[in-house]
């Protein structure tokens, strides 16, 4: 089981959001991120430890700070965005 790099879920997260210029919930995106990158069951239900939160959901969560600092994506409402994105 290989889960995408940070560097790979940032940059689907901008491919993702280019196709939806309205914005995506947090839900959505983590959905529309993981059938863009072909993620099977496998990888999405592997629990961390804690048990609480999924590792995909984990990994998504530290993604979405990084596609803030490098990509300026932001949170508009309940939506993410790209920047310059209609509203």
């Amino acid at each position: 089981m290989v889960f995408p790099s940070g560097g790979e879920l940032v940059d689907a997260i901008r491919q993702v959001l280019l196709k939806y210029p309205s914005g995506m919930s947090t839900d959505e995106l983590d959905i529309a991120v993981a059938d863009f990158l072909k993620l099977d069951d496998e990888v999405l239900n592997v629990k961390l430890s804690d048990g609480k939160r999924s590792k995909y959901k984990y990994r998504m969560a530290w993604a979405r700070v990084s596609a803030k600092k490098s990509l300026g994506i932001n949170k508009q409402g309940k939506k993410w965005r790209l920047p310059n994105q209609q509203h």
